[in-house]
């Protein structure tokens, strides 16, 4: 395409010389020639250079100063125009972004990762946990409804609690406990709520906390934490509190066998 702008404006033939074109097109203004020349899917940057040198070389000439010879002007017009394309920086290349995955636990730690799930038209709310060791084996998983649409915020704040205190029910010493809410998660490690809505949650985690012998908090984006995002969704829909010991709802069952699969 680049070259046939050139081609077919000033290109030199045999028979015709250098403006060629001229015996064969009449145009009533320059407004005519562009539309002709961008007409036939020529690159207009290009034809604006040649333009420009034809332009120069005619005041150049008229002031008798050194110019570019009429039979060069084809070979000028295209290396301005590829050192101008040369000098535009191309636009990064964005690379898709890694979906995260969910990542097994350390040997003797175990991951318990939570999530919590809002229905408004329902007023409820659920809260999904599971536990894992560090093959990726479910210890046990819970689901809970809330009689109460809460903000989502404070859900997850009531997952996370639960999902510390579910723990400790079961005597795990070591853990990391995982969320996709950062806001949650950052409060967990802060320990500094301030006024927030949730800040009593948090403290009740702090409590169940020293139940451990070890015990830190992980951020995950919802793609890694697919399992207790289901499993809340789920609670939405089944009354009062379900567990499940080496184990999960077969709804759940697929994204368990998918984070094993993954590892």
């Amino acid at each position: 395409m680049e070259a046939s702008c050139v081609d077919s404006v000033v290109s030199p033939c045999l028979t015709g010389g250098l403006w060629c074109f001229r015996s064969r097109e009449v145009f009533a203004d320059f407004k005519e020639l562009c539309r002709w020349v961008l007409e036939r899917g020529n690159s207009p940057d290009l034809f604006a250079i040649l333009v420009w040198h034809i332009w120069h070389q005619r005041n150049q000439s008229r002031l008798q100063q050194p110019c570019c010879l009429t039979k060069d002007l084809k070979h000028e017009a295209q290396a301005r125009w590829e050192e101008m394309r040369a000098s535009i920086p191309r636009p990064n290349q964005v690379r898709p972004q890694p979906k995260p995955k969910w990542i097994a636990p350390p040997p003797n730690i175990y991951k318990i990762n939570f999530d919590g799930a809002v229905s408004a038209e329902e007023n409820k709310a659920g809260v999904g946990v599971i536990i894992r060791d560090c093959n990726g084996e479910v210890i046990a998983s819970l689901i809970q409804q809330l009689e109460q649409a809460f903000q989502p915020v404070e859900v997850e704040a009531i997952a996370a609690c639960r999902a510390v205190e579910f723990g400790s029910e079961l005597g795990v010493g070591c853990a990391i406990v995982e969320g996709d809410s950062e806001v949650i998660v950052k409060a967990l490690r802060n320990k500094d709520n301030g006024l927030v809505s949730f800040a009593p949650l948090i403290n009740d985690v702090s409590l169940f906390s020293s139940l451990y012998s070890e015990l830190s908090y992980s951020h995950i984006r919802r793609d890694g934490n697919k399992v207790a995002h289901s499993l809340a969704r789920l609670a939405l829909i089944t009354p009062d509190c379900t567990v499940w010991m080496e184990d999960v709802p077969s709804h759940t069952l697929r994204l368990v066998q998918a984070d094993l699969a993954a590892l």
